[in-house]
């Protein structure tokens, strides 16, 4: 499996990467930990649930539970920022597969 094969779970994991580095600019001691995400553009709603657990079970995006208010947040791993580099894209996909 290859991260570039499934251009939902790309999408996905970008939007992530994307909110962190966005809460980070605006807020330099955020924790980079980002509330579950709704909506994204070019993913169908009722997938995102599943995407979401394979990009975990792959290692590619973290989860905690941050609260009965605030839900799960999600933050993307070291492999997860890995895969999403173009030069490193093959290298990552191998390593999460093996690490899961």
């Amino acid at each position: 499996m290859e991260l570039r094969a499934h251009e939902s779970w790309q999408r996905v994991l970008a939007a992530y990467d994307i909110e962190q580095a966005v809460l980070r600019t605006t807020d330099p001691k955020h924790g980079g930990w980002v509330p579950r995400l709704r909506r994204i553009d070019g993913v169908p709603d009722d997938e995102l649930p599943a995407i979401h657990g394979r990009l975990i079970a792959f290692g590619l995006l973290k989860f905690q539970l941050a609260g009965r208010n605030d839900g799960v947040q999600y933050q993307v791993s070291t492999a997860g920022r890995e895969a999403l580099s173009p030069e490193n894209a093959a290298d990552a996909d191998d390593a999460a597969i093996e690490a899961a």
